[in-house]
């Protein structure tokens, strides 16, 4: 194997380390929120609706949930993507 050497400016050097960070806090989040769960009320608080809104949404399968009645991060993000 050999062995080589880089030299890189330290202001891009900078811009590289803050640009990786950003890229790996948003996948962090992306995947955090992709396992985050929800209740109808939080949905509610969220979306600004009516929980009686929400309710007819989930009943009408526009909003899936798991079988304990929570709404997947994705759910929310599909709905909002198709609006």
């Amino acid at each position: 194997m050999k062995n080589f050497g880089l030299i890189v400016e330290k202001s891009d050097l900078e811009d590289i380390m803050k640009q990786a960070v950003k890229e790996g806090i948003k996948l962090y989040e992306t995947e955090k929120n992709s396992k985050q769960l929800y209740t109808i009320n939080e949905v509610c608080k969220k979306l600004g609706k009516a929980h009686k809104t929400v309710t007819q949404m989930v009943q009408k399968g526009i909003l899936k949930t798991t079988a304990d009645n929570r709404i997947p991060h994705q759910q929310l993000e599909n709905y909002l993507m198709a609006q």
